[in-house]
């Protein structure tokens, strides 16, 4: 499934590499919560 796919890539290290990102741009935040919406609609 493409869900695993992406839920597979946000290992612990890669959560943290976000976290920094989205504390740095609030356009990582909205590719963050859109990619998150876009998820859970394919779930």
């Amino acid at each position: 499934m493409i869900a695993d796919k992406i839920f597979s890539y946000f290992t612990e290290d890669k959560r943290f590499e976000i976290f920094s990102l989205l504390s740095d741009s609030s356009m990582s935040l909205n590719l963050y919560i859109f990619t998150l919406s876009l998820v859970l609609s394919i779930q």
